[in-house]
């Protein structure tokens, strides 16, 4: 899918998002981020095949991730189709970097035989962050030991 035609569709999912009561809510500039922001490193490279629902995720070998640290909407609640939607749009069929967590916190669902991990869009997105700004998520309210304090900062406050 080219660039222009991705951009096309994230722009029209953010639209979706506003309809359901969300939107990037946070103050332009330094002052809408936590003072050091964390950013997930270290990350696996993977593709993703599929957009399983609005947290979860299948790679080309397979696995399925659940993103760390936020709670979408499940199959028929409101706005489950707009944040799978967004999902596909920032990740489907794309190359990403997929940091996997290997003690999440009470809480956090993990997929059968998969993982809860942070991830990552190369150059452009902490994909779990921009759900939550796309206000199509909760917070969950802590990552553990997945990120600490300064992942719990950065993802409550990116939440709409």
């Amino acid at each position: 899918m080219g660039r222009r035609v991705r951009t096309l569709l994230i722009a029209l999912a953010a639209g979706f998002a506003a309809a359901c009561g969300g939107g990037d809510s946070l103050p332009g500039g330094p002052s809408g981020e936590p003072e050091d922001p964390f950013h997930p490193e270290g990350g696996e490279r993977a593709r993703v095949s599929q957009v399983i629902d609005g947290e979860t995720l299948r790679l080309d070998d397979g696995r399925e991730v659940a993103l760390l640290g936020i709670d979408a909407p499940e199959e028929g609640e409101a706005c489950a189709v707009e944040s799978r939607a967004y999902l596909d749009a920032l990740v489907g069929d794309r190359a990403v970097e997929v940091t996997v967590c290997e003690t999440p916190p009470p809480g956090q669902p993990v997929p059968g035989d998969g993982v809860a991990a942070y991830v990552v869009v190369p150059g452009e997105s902490f994909v779990n962050l921009e759900l939550l700004r796309a206000g199509l998520a909760q917070f969950r309210g802590t990552v553990g030991a997945c990120g600490g304090p300064a992942a719990d900062d950065r993802l409550e406050a990116g939440q709409a």
